[in-house]
Order: structure tokens, then sequence, then C-alpha cells
């Protein structure tokens, strides 16, 4: 019999979760700005979420919101510069260049709390999609020059991770497939490293794939191990994984070395993953514990089911602490 620790998965969910009231104050004071200017109104200015914040697919910590700023009636010769130039206009001029600072293809606003930040892509429609202003070149004094604009869809990808998790198998009174992203990404940030390739996207994609195969399990541990089978896998052949939403190739690419080294760590992870099948609880939570690691909200993700010790050992009850020499005697 498998041992599942449902207990112990419940809790790991709410340790990787974020906290999303303060993300919402930020979002919303940025939005409110956008749409409150004269010039992007005039340009049907219309803010919507995008990014692993709406897709809920962000795990502890949060540090980004991404807002997509869509403008359907920019002029048609609008270049990327242009439209660029106007988003930057409006945030800067009510949260000033300390705070509102430009990036390749979005405006980054800083300074809320829990140092969360709020990036504003600007859109324009190109034909059922939108483009975004992107940038080619080197910096030209302080500024990124927009020099092209770059066709996505990032509102499908929503609507893709949607229908995948509807589709996916209910575990603990929930459809698994959110969950299940996110606990990738937890176990990749874990052993990749928060800050390097391939990036949590890159990984949230490849669990997308992994669940168009026959992914029904009733636990979260007999769902992991095919989920980081199949992408340690993908990894290995070094092909680049399509982005659904545009059924193209993710770009810009991970570097074959990265792909190469991530393969490694999780072909190990998935071989582990497998094992802890086989084991009781005791020794199986010490393996998940160390294949989620740790966060700064909670130290180690994973818990020591009760009865068992951190070395995954099973701890022996005293059967009665109170008999034997040190038992309460009355006096002779």
């Amino acid at each position: 019999m498998v041992t599942t620790l449902a207990a112990e998965w419940r809790q790991v969910h709410t340790r990787i979760g974020i906290e999303r009231a303060n993300a919402i104050a930020a979002h919303l004071e940025v939005r409110m700005v956008l749409e409150g200017d004269a010039k992007l109104r005039e340009w049907g200015v219309d803010t919507v979420l995008i990014g692993s914040y709406k897709r809920k697919t962000a795990i502890y910590p949060c540090k980004d919101v991404d807002v997509f700023v869509k403008l359907p009636k920019a002029p048609d010769d609008a270049t990327p510069e242009l439209v660029f130039t106007e988003v930057q206009r409006a945030l800067v001029s009510h949260f000033g260049e300390q705070r509102a600072t430009e990036q390749r293809r979005s405006m980054k606003v800083s300074g809320f709390a829990d140092d969360l930040t709020v990036d504003a892509v600007p859109a324009v429609p190109d034909g059922a999609r939108w483009k975004i202003p992107q940038t080619d070149t080197a910096r030209v004094g302080d500024r990124w020059v927009k020099d092209r604009w770059e066709t996505t869809d990032p509102e499908r990808l929503t609507d893709l991770t949607d229908e995948r998790q509807k589709a996916s198998s209910v575990i603990d009174a929930d459809h698994s497939y959110l969950r299940t992203v996110r606990i990738v990404k937890q176990i990749r940030d874990a052993h990749i490293g928060r800050d390097n390739k391939p990036s949590g996207l890159y990984f949230e994609l490849l669990t997308y794939w992994a669940f168009v195969g026959d992914t029904a399990a009733d636990s979260y541990v007999e769902l992991l191990v095919p989920v980081l089978e199949a992408i340690a896998i993908r990894l290995s052949s070094g092909v680049i994984v399509t982005e659904p939403a545009m059924n193209q190739p993710y770009a810009p690419a991970p570097a074959p070395e990265d792909l190469a080294r991530a393969a490694t760590v999780f072909t190990t992870l998935a071989a582990d993953a497998r094992r802890a099948l086989t084991l009781d609880d005791c020794e199986a939570a010490v393996v998940w514990r160390r294949m989620l690691g740790q966060n700064d909200k909670v130290g180690w993700v994973f818990p020591i089911p009760p009865g068992c010790s951190e070395t995954g050992q099973r701890l022996v009850p005293i059967a009665n602490p109170d008999r034997g020499s040190n038992r309460d005697r009355g006096f002779a």
C-alpha cells in the first residue's frame, strides 16, 4: 500500500502559497493610474492581470505581478517606441523615476509592501492576438530602444491553464494541476535555484505537457512520480518545450548546458520519488522533505509526520513514563 502522506501534503500547499493582500493593493494602484491617464483612455486602455500570479501558479515569495496594458485604439502607425513611451510617461508622472523604471519590454513599478513590484506590459492588437514593444539593441544612453513588435497571447495561456486544471484528477477535494505546478516550481527552486535557468515558467510548461498523458492519481505522491519522470525525459531530450498559447518553442531558449544540468537533477529526483512509493511514512517524508527544500516563510516545506524523527526513524513511545523508581510514593 502506498503511503500518501495526505495530511503533510495539505500543509505543503499552504507553506508554498503566496500572500495575496499586498499584491492586490499594488496592482490595483498601478492599474488605476494607467486607466486614469487621459492619453491612454483615448487609446482604449484596458488593464488585465497576466503571468503566474493570474494563473495561480506562483509560489512564495511572490515578487512581481504582471499587468497587461491593452491599447486597442492606439494609432495603426504607432511605433513600439511611441506606445511604450506613453505608458512610461503615465507611470513616471505618478510614481516618479525612482519607482517607475524601464525594462526591455515593460515598466517596473517598485516600492510596494513585501518588496513587491508590478510589471506593466504595453500591448496593441495584432489580429486576434496582441503585440508588445520589444528591444533587440543595446541601451542608448539610459534607455532601451523599443525597435520591434513581438506577438504574444498571455490571456490564452491563462485559458489553457484553466482548462488543464479542470481536466486534472481531483485529489483532496480539489483538481490537482495547479497544485502540482506549484510543487514542481518549489522543487525546481530548491535544486536549480530561483534565479537560475531554466526558468520557473519553463518548468510550468514542462508540467503542462506532462499532464497531456495519463496522470490520473489518488494522491500527490502517486501523481508526482510520472510527472517528474516526464519532465526529466523532456529535459534530457534537449528539445525546447513548446509554449502552448503561441504553439511555438519557448523563447529565449535555455542554454544547452542549463538543460543538461536540469536533466541530471530531475532524473535523480524522479528516481527518488519512485523509491519513496516503497517506503514507510517516516522514510518517505524525509525523501519528500529533501526534494521540496526550504523557503524563508516556514523553513522546511515538507513536514515530518507525528511519531517520526528528522532522519526518518519511527519514534518509540514510552508506554508509561510514571512507572518505576521515579514514581511518586506516599510517605511511610
